[in-house]
């Protein structure tokens, strides 16, 4: 599927076409910031075994709200993508997700977009059975050696 004019209603019927295949009880769902995202969303209605969340993007319905959201980054993703991540309320999701769950996210990232940090923490809170791993050195970006290395450790 292409990226252009996509939203994750898309992404998450790809998946969904994708996960059939596969028992759920041996099933690890993981991903990366949207992909991430689209793995959590997936999770809370496919009850895979694992859950592994790289970098969760701050874009649910309550990170819209959030003060440190910036227009720029909604300006970006545009309008048809915003009206998708705001009918996805992560308190509800939460809640329907109940395998062990790993939550990702470099120090850099934290430090550089405080929305991430918020989403983070309330993930960590929210989510049971849930480990919060937060990767000294690394930012947004999952291939970088120290970030390759706490997933190596994680799993």
């Amino acid at each position: 599927m292409l990226w252009k004019r996509t939203t994750i209603d898309d992404w998450l019927a790809d998946l969904q076409r994708v996960y059939v295949r596969y028992d759920p009880d041996s099933t690890i769902l993981a991903g990366f910031s949207y992909g991430a995202m689209t793995a959590l969303v997936a999770a809370a209605k496919l009850n895979p075994a694992e859950l592994w969340c790289f970098s969760l993007s701050p874009y649910f319905h309550e990170d819209l709200k959030n003060s440190k959201m910036k227009q720029t980054w909604l300006d970006q993703i545009g309008v048809r993508r915003v009206r998708a991540f705001d009918k996805l309320v992560f308190t509800k999701l939460s809640r329907a997700i109940n395998c062990k769950t790993l939550l990702f996210v470099g120090q850099k990232e934290i430090n550089k977009y405080p929305i991430i940090d918020d989403r983070a923490k309330e993930a960590h809170a929210l989510l049971k059975h849930n480990q919060l791993i937060v990767i000294s050195g690394a930012g947004h970006d999952v291939s970088h050696p120290q970030y390759r290395q706490a997933i190596e450790r994680a799993i």
